[in-house]
Parts: structure tokens; C-alpha cells; sequence
């Protein structure tokens, strides 16, 4: 028997030392995996957080100004404020981002900085 066992021993070093590796492996893996989902949230607070001062800075020094020239004076600052932390963002998200501190802004619905009028969703009705 302990023959038996010493004929077989490198065998199961194998085997323990293939189940630990794959095991670390699988750890490090899901581990990496939630650093990159923990970093894309903060990376989303960090845009969301720059476009509200980027508002709220527009809105200070652009009190005589229309809102076509607060609009690109915001995408402006933001663009260069997220490129030098090394952040991308889409002109599409940008707008959408604006256009919501504007509203939470102001607190209710108004004009767009667009231009166009912003309306509530409305309840859909059969």
C-alpha cells in the first residue's frame, strides 16, 4: 500500500497543484473583474461630478449670456477639464449630462440650452 502511495504521489502533486492554480486563477480573474466595474463607477462619479461644476461655473460667469453661448462654453470646459484626467466621453452623453444639471439646476423644466423646448414624459394612455 504505501508503495502504492509513493507510485502515485507525483501524480496527485499534479493534480493538487493544477486545482490551486486554476483556482488562483479563476480568483484573480473575478477579482480584476470587479476592480475594472469599481472603476468604471468612479469613473462615472468623476464626469458626472465635473459636468455639475462645469454648470454651475457656466451659469456663475455667463449670467448675460444665451444659452447656445452657455451650451458651448460647457461642452468646451468639460471636454478639456475630462481629456486632461483622462476621461472620454461622447458628444451625446455630454449633451444628455448637461441638459440633466440643468434641470436639476434649475429644479423644474425649462428652455434647453439646445434650444429646444424640454417637455416632461407624459403617461402613455390606451
Amino acid at each position: 500500500m504505501n508503495e502504492l502511495f509513493e507510485a502515485l504521489k507525483p501524480s496527485i502533486l499534479a493534480i493538487i497543484t493544477l486545482i490551486a492554480t486554476t483556482l488562483v486563477s479563476y480568483l484573480t480573474i473575478k477579482a480584476k473583474e470587479l476592480l475594472v466595474a469599481k472603476a468604471g463607477q468612479v469613473n462615472a462619479l468623476r464626469i458626472k461630478s465635473t459636468i455639475q461644476d462645469v454648470v454651475n461655473c457656466v451659469e456663475q460667469i455667463g449670467k448675460l449670456w444665451g444659452s447656445e453661448e452657455k451650451l458651448a462654453d460647457a461642452k468646451r470646459r468639460a471636454l478639456l477639464i475630462l481629456s486632461e484626467q483622462g476621461l472620454n466621453i461622447t458628444e451625446i452623453e455630454l449633451d444628455t449630462l448637461i441638459e440633466s444639471v440643468v434641470k436639476d439646476f434649475y429644479g423644474h423644466w425649462e428652455e434647453s440650452p439646445l434650444g429646444e423646448e424640454a417637455v416632461e414624459p407624459k403617461e402613455i394612455t390606451e
